[in-house]
């Protein structure tokens, strides 16, 4: 079975309904996380131009961040996938990542996109899942 085959269509489903997902990811998911790292980046990158929020799925970010998913829906600035970002190198501010790593086909291909395109200086924050296979 192909990784997130069954997780990727609940998903696109949730994603239609933004009082969903909004609680979904509040209630059920984040309950145990600590955002201070968070909220520092988002202060620290508040006046930056070109910010992108990867996944963002109906959870769209306000403050001039691109809101960028791989889905069409409501408040979704940008498709694309971030395997391959549309971005210039050195072109892109800041990038937040949240709970995004651990549903892409290869994390490490969107890390390498998302260090590409940041300019030097940049910040980008991630939170998410690891997944390890042990044998």
């Amino acid at each position: 079975m192909q990784k997130d085959s069954i997780i990727l269509p609940i998903k696109a489903f949730v994603k239609q309904s933004p009082k969903l997902t909004r609680f979904l990811a509040n209630y059920v998911d984040h309950f145990y996380e600590d955002y201070s790292a968070h909220r520092v980046f988002l202060e620290k990158n508040r006046d930056k131009s070109l910010k992108l929020n990867l996944g963002a799925g109906a959870d769209s970010m306000e403050d001039n961040f691109w809101n960028v998913d791989y889905y069409p829906m409501k408040g979704v600035s940008l498709c694309a996938d971030v395997h391959h970002l549309p971005f210039r190198e050195n072109s892109v501010d800041a990038v937040q990542c949240m709970q995004l790593s651990e549903h892409v086909e290869d994390p490490g291909r969107m890390a390498a996109e998302i260090f590409k395109a940041l300019k030097p200086g940049g910040g980008s924050v991630h939170h998410g899942s690891v997944h390890v296979s042990v044998s």
